[in-house]
């Protein structure tokens, strides 16, 4: 004897599709403004080191060139200029 099942049986459901609550608006929002607060605090800001006499103290044992290549946060700008480049971050827990 076999037994016979109707065929919607096996079916499954369909999922309701999610609805933006009040709450999950607010956790976009607040993930959303955390992102933004990081970028702005590590965006580098670009001060130019000064005149002629500012620079030549910071080349002491190596030139600007050498330590921009070695990954200290030094950048020549179309100017002509060096500017030393760090982030709101850096800023806060260095000169």
């Amino acid at each position: 004897m076999l037994l016979r099942v109707a065929p919607d049986a096996f079916e499954v459901p369909p999922v309701p599709a999610p609805r933006w609550t009040p709450a999950r608006i607010f956790v976009c929002l607040l993930a959303a403004m955390f992102a933004l607060w990081l970028v702005f605090l590590f965006w580098p800001i670009c001060e130019p080191l000064g005149d002629d006499a500012a620079e030549a103290a910071f080349q002491t044992v190596r030139s600007l060139e050498e330590r921009a290549a070695g990954g200290e946060p030094f950048e020549k700008k179309s100017d002509g200029r060096w500017y030393l480049c760090k982030s709101r971050f850096v800023r806060a827990f260095t000169f």
